[in-house]
């Protein structure tokens, strides 16, 4: 059974739950297993939702995570064979061709740079594999890391994965999902991101760019000095004086330019 298949399933479930039953044995352990291990694995949605903003909106950690997971995309990945202990390739094997072709709406290099990015940012990534009748994987589909819940289980270490989706639980085998994940030394079931590692750095990054920006925004900057009129001047005069003064002094370009004031200007004083 497909993602698209468990999702139709689960939403005619949702819909009609008086009419429709759940009979598979093993599917209902796994959701009381889920309902005995939804209080401490949630996934961290906060911090995928803050690690997917820093990608968007930090120049640095985008072209890091895009330079890493184009590269890494770009690899041809090939399969080898142990023959007489010489590992020998073996061309267009079905993995190659499952690969090459992973889904309808994806390429190769698009399941792989989804693949790393999300291994970049999140430390987590998810292969879903869609099985043919013969039971051999014809599709893989990349799982976001935030919708992934693992349940565990005490003999066979992971009992099932969860994907949610618009408030509904996908229940998945293990053997339908590839979890790659970086080593964390205080999880033993999920991975450690990269940009966590490097979160002070990267909003640090940002916050001084932000400054800065906000420093040169029209209207924001802190004045260099102030222009006092002693005498009293007329609106007109007024907001002339502050216009010819702005075009004149206002902006990056004209800043420390020296003010040259003529005879006429009596009673007008820079501070």
């Amino acid at each position: 059974m497909n993602l698209v298949d468990r999702l139709s399933l689960a939403l005619k479930i949702a819909r009609n739950p008086d009419t429709i039953a759940v009979r598979d044995a093993h599917l209902t352990e796994v959701i009381r297993a889920i309902a005995d291990h939804n209080a401490v694995l949630w996934p961290r949605l906060d911090v995928y939702a803050d690690q997917a903003s820093e990608y968007s909106r930090s120049s640095w950690v985008y072209v890091a995570v895009t330079r890493i997971a184009e590269a890494a995309a770009l690899v041809p990945p090939l399969v080898y064979h142990l023959e007489n202990g010489k590992r020998i390739e073996s061309p267009d094997h079905p993995i190659e061709r499952l690969l090459r072709a992973p889904n309808p709406t994806m390429s190769q290099f698009e399941l792989l740079e989804a693949t790393f990015g999300y291994l970049e940012l999140n430390g987590n990534a998810y292969w879903y594999l869609a099985g043919d009748s013969d039971g051999h994987p014809a599709e893989i589909w990349t799982l976001r890391p935030d919708r992934v819940r693992i349940v565990p289980d005490r003999a066979r270490y992971v009992g099932a994965y969860v994907y949610s989706l618009d408030g509904l639980d996908i229940p998945l085998a293990p053997d339908e999902v590839i979890h790659f994940k970086r080593w964390h030394p205080r999880d033993d079931y999920l991975g450690l991101s990269a940009l966590e590692a490097a979160a002070i750095a990267s909003q640090t990054d940002r916050a001084m760019a932000a400054w800065n920006y906000n420093f040169f925004e029209a209207g924001k900057a802190v004045p260099a000095g102030i222009v006092t009129i002693k005498n009293m001047v007329s609106d007109s005069d007024f907001e002339r004086i502050k216009r010819e003064w702005t075009e004149s002094y206002g902006g990056t370009q004209a800043k420390r330019r020296s003010f040259v004031a003529q005879a006429k200007c009596r009673g007008r004083r820079w501070d």
